[in-house]
């Protein structure tokens, strides 16, 4: 099953004629379905049939973030700086972010799913998912952000910035907590 996975990915990240390298990695949640994805083409595979289930290619420039929400029915993407909510059983674009949602270069989900944060320059918008509508803006404190995550609990989320730094903020109060690492 896995092989049978493994060779498809071979397949269809290399077209005729042009190399195109399998860039980032999704597992679902319930590890039925994964998403690859190679430069402006998202691909959602059947993990145990090994097939391609949906190929996502509404997408304007490379994509630099793939993540599913908790119940596994929405995938964000982030493309061009971009943030794109797809329905998984459509394969269709859901919501679309208005707003801050632009020059995005990183999302996460929630652990229940009502809500993505997704970083842009040096700030994280909060947005619910369900609407695409802003809950909140945490205004960053100085380097830009490259990363994002949940705490388990869903009252904290981690923001990865430039050296070697990571900012803790408080969604609920919307303020900064503490900076891990080197400033």
């Amino acid at each position: 099953m896995i092989a049978s996975l493994l060779s498809l990915f071979i397949l269809y990240a290399q077209p005729a004629g042009a190399m195109s390298a399998v860039r980032f990695l999704a597992f679902s949640h319930d590890g039925h379905t994964m998403a690859s994805v190679t430069n402006e083409t998202i691909r959602l595979w059947d993990v145990g049939g090994g097939k391609l289930a949906a190929s996502l290619n509404a997408h304007d420039g490379t994509v630099s973030a793939v993540e599913f929400s908790p119940d596994d029915k929405l995938l964000a993407t982030v493309s061009s700086g971009t943030v794109h909510l797809w329905d998984v059983a459509r394969a269709q674009e859901a919501v679309a972010l208005q707003g801050n949602a632009s020059h995005a270069v990183a999302v996460a989900f929630s652990p229940d799913g009502r809500a993505l944060a997704s970083a842009q320059r040096s700030s994280i918008n909060i947005w619910n998912p369900a609407t695409g509508r802003a809950i909140a803006t945490l205004k960053g404190q100085g380097g830009s952000i490259y990363s994002l995550a949940y705490s388990p609990d869903g009252r904290y989320v981690a923001a990865g910035i430039g050296s070697d730094g990571v900012q803790i903020w408080d969604v609920a109060g919307q303020r900064l907590l503490t900076t891990l690492g080197p400033n």
